[in-house]
């Protein structure tokens, strides 16, 4: 992916985080979902930090255990 890409995905992540948090606790499959977005955030997260300038100097497989 392009970083323009993951940057468009990490929006509509945090959009689609927002919105689950707004749902009410009782709802079937809330924490499920709340996971999954969570850990799609992470590796996007992951991804655009190791894209970062700074993330080669110190080596993408280091950056990814931050």
């Amino acid at each position: 992916m392009t970083h323009e890409q993951l940057n468009g995905k990490y929006t509509r992540l945090r959009a689609e985080l927002a919105a689950a948090y707004a749902e009410p606790e009782w709802r079937p499959g809330r924490s499920g979902r709340l996971d999954r977005i969570a850990t799609d955030l992470v590796t996007i997260e992951r991804t655009l930090a190791a894209q970062r300038p700074a993330a080669r100097l110190i080596g993408v497989e280091a950056a990814r255990a931050i």
